[in-house]
């Protein structure tokens, strides 16, 4: 039924900007039971815009970083599923830096996340890689640091080897800045 919805959505969407709203309201309502492809062609989306105009395809990722920064400060992170917190985790990585918001709130909201009980073990390292992204352009923000001691020794060696590498990568800034760029 919500693969329908969902086809549906993609179809006869009026505009980007309802399409992530709706995509957000299925992900949120439909949990783990939506197809990862429909995640996939939501970052799609979000990643190559309306293609027509650059500075429009900037206000729409914009738009999104900053609608999934309030659903974090709205939510506990023990409501969101596997698959919105991954959405979640990549559009503020990427795009964070388009965002009013400054690295300090974006990186406080998904160290939050990192409590989260997820079942897919991948989901934690999916939040380490955008804690990344926005610390390599700020610098290490409040909370990073904590989180990368405490799952440097995780059982998840995926997330373990991501925390290890952020850590490695933090003591060269410049490199990290090259490794992780903008866009």
């Amino acid at each position: 039924f919500l693969q329908r919805i969902i086809g549906l959505a993609e179809r006869y969407a009026p505009d980007s900007y309802w399409f992530i709203d709706t995509m957000n309201q299925i992900f949120s309502i439909g949990g783990n039971l939506v197809k990862a492809d429909s995640a996939f062609n939501l970052m799609r989306l979000i990643a190559e815009g309306q293609g027509e105009d650059e500075d429009e395809d900037a206000e729409l990722r914009a738009y999104a970083v900053n609608c999934y920064i309030d659903m974090l400060a709205q939510s506990q992170s023990s409501e969101l599923s596997d698959v919105l917190v991954q959405i979640v985790a990549w559009v503020v990585g990427e795009y964070g830096y388009l965002s009013e918001l400054g690295p300090e709130e974006m990186c406080s909201q998904l160290v939050k996340l990192m409590d989260g009980i997820y079942e897919d073990n991948a989901t934690k390292s999916w939040v380490v890689s955008a804690l990344a992204k926005i610390i390599s352009d700020s610098g290490i923000q409040p909370g990073v640091a904590e989180v990368l001691n405490k799952y440097k020794d995780s059982t998840d060696l995926t997330l373990q080897l991501r925390c290890y590498e952020v850590m490695a990568l933090l003591q060269h800034p410049a490199e990290m800045k090259v490794a992780l760029p903008k866009d």
